[in-house]
């Protein structure tokens, strides 16, 4: 993705104005363990319902070295950046300096086994501005490790 340059703000995931990241947050939470334990894809059912879907990211967390690759974007997703990055690796080489700042906050949210936050402003030559809030929620595989991460974004 060409880009002039971006404006990324670390938020905290109670910080998130925008509501369709909120809801999400709020059904990975009902889908935690009671012992705090990260949910499945299956334990969040509402990840699926239209409403939800069209806002989401899925990646993949492949490991050694840990790496990110898109799995499903979702149809706002793709409306919002003109592009679908589904298959793509989430590196420089594909996404440009987006992809270094975007592979550094899902490494984030793979440490912290918890839910993360940010928004962004993009600037790209000769096309709108793209302003969103994201919030990023890890889903384990078997195991306790995180195998996915799903980001929901809005535009702000």
């Amino acid at each position: 993705m060409p880009l002039e340059r971006h404006e990324p703000r670390e938020l905290t995931p109670g910080m998130v104005g925008a509501r369709t990241p909120r809801d999400a947050l709020i059904e990975w939470r009902r889908g935690q363990g009671v012992d705090g334990e990260l949910p499945r894809g299956a334990d969040v059912g509402a990840f699926s319902t239209p409403r939800l879907a069209r806002h989401l990211l899925v990646l993949d967390v492949v490991s050694n070295p840990v790496r990110f690759r898109v799995r499903l974007v979702g149809s706002d997703i793709v409306a919002l950046i003109g592009e679908d990055w589904t298959g793509c690796w989430v590196d420089h080489r594909h996404l440009g300096p987006l992809g270094v700042h975007v592979a550094g906050a899902l490494a984030t949210t793979v440490g912290k086994h918890g839910p993360t936050a940010g928004a962004n402003t993009i600037h790209r030559p000769k096309r709108p501005c793209i302003a969103y809030e994201a919030v990023r929620l890890p889903l384990r595989g078997p195991g306790s490790t995180v195998e996915q991460i799903v980001s929901c974004l809005e535009a702000a």
